[in-house]
């Protein structure tokens, strides 16, 4: 007999990994996957602006700093994460980093 459990996943705080700030990110997808691509861009100069052709925007190449690919089942999730951590900012909560805690990730036995 099979049964489904359902967990929460947190991320180890006693685990170093690389961080990488980023105050700009790029989203694009695939028919399977959302595509996030994290930048930092600082100091803009008027030189660092490209002119284009049409509409006359200019436009500023940012170099990559770390790019994360996504399956679109756990996007839904993702978006519920982020509103409840923007919520708590503005509303000046100290609350503990959640992660994605969402049925997607059933244990089958």
């Amino acid at each position: 007999m099979r049964t489904k459990r359902t967990f929460k996943i947190k991320a180890r705080r006693d685990v170093s990994c690389p961080e990488t700030y980023a105050n700009f990110c790029e989203a694009t997808h695939s028919p399977f996957d959302l595509t996030l691509t994290f930048c930092c861009l600082s100091g803009i100069q008027p030189e660092d602006v490209t002119e284009t052709g049409e509409g006359g925007d200019g436009v500023v190449y940012a170099d990559p700093k770390t790019r994360i690919v996504l399956p679109f089942r756990i996007v839904p999730a993702l978006i519920k994460m982020l509103e409840t951590q923007m919520r708590a900012v503005e509303e000046g909560e100290e609350e503990e980093p959640s992660g994605l805690q969402q049925a997607d990730f059933p244990v089958v036995h």
